[in-house]
Order: structure tokens, then sequence, then C-alpha cells
């Protein structure tokens, strides 16, 4: 149908699962679900994003020191990596946010679309909540802001 961008719902690859912070090794076995961009799951994408000739932001727990991120890696067209961007404020009332490492940053790239180029940033959840990040990534030019949604419980 012509769309330039796909975006999946926040922390995808998992499907937002959460651990008993409470039950022994929960914690251990959630972060084995992590992946690295260079993983045949995340690369998937890449390719998928090049055979249908459209961008995509795929979300997942990406495998991270000294633990995993909430993380959305941006795919253009041709499937290279635009940015790889990570939840910058985890908030610290849910055991399994609390378990992860923070990003650093509110990374931004040009996405070449059908209508031109457009430069693109994220946020994940949380980060919408704070007017910095909005105000960084209009520093940096971002005409378009990916939000992943949450997924339903």
């Amino acid at each position: 149908m012509d769309a330039d961008i796909a975006l999946m719902p926040e922390m995808w690859s998992i499907g937002y699962t959460r651990f008993d912070p409470e039950k022994t090794g929960a914690r251990e076995e959630f972060y084995y679900d992590a992946l690295a961009l260079q993983d045949e799951t995340v690369q998937r994408f890449a390719m998928l994003a090049r055979d249908l000739d459209m961008a995509i932001g795929f979300t997942y727990l990406e495998q991270f020191e000294p633990a995993p991120r909430n993380a959305l890696t941006l795919f253009d067209r041709p499937g290279e990596v635009v940015f790889t961007y990570a939840k910058v404020h985890t908030s610290d009332f849910k055991s399994m946010e609390a378990s992860m490492t923070p990003g650093e940053g509110f990374p931004t790239g040009v996405l070449n679309t059908r209508a031109g180029p457009v430069r693109v940033g994220s946020m994940i959840c949380f980060d919408r909540e704070q007017p910095e990040s909005a105000r960084i990534l209009m520093l940096q030019g971002a005409e378009l802001v990916l939000t992943p949604p949450m997924p339903a419980d």
C-alpha cells in the first residue's frame, strides 16, 4: 500500500514480557532473550526492509553490557541501519525496566522516503514524558519522531 515505514510495538521481539523479581534466576532467564544486531532474527528485518522497499523500525531487547537495553533499530529501504536507539528514561518502579541499561542519547538519521529525505529520531515510552527528549530531537533536526506503541497487556 506504498507505506514508507513499518514500526513494531515496544520490545516486539519478546512481546514485552516481564519477569518476577522474586523468582530465582528469572532475571537471567529474561536476559537470555536479548538479541545482538548481528543475530539472524534482527537481520531478517533488514532483509525484509530491502525486499519490501520500505523502512522498518524493529524493537527488541538488545544485548548490551552490563545489562540488556530496550532498543529500536531503524533499517532503511535498502536494509541498512540508520540508527539504533535505546530507551533513555527507564523507570525504577518496574523491575524489568530497572534491570536494564538506559540509552545515552537520542540519535537521528536521514531516511530516504518516496517523498524525499526525512530526518528521523525516536522515543520509547517514558522518554516521551520528558520534555528534553523531544527538545534534543528537534535540535538535531528531527522532522519525524517514531514512538513505538506499547503492546496491550
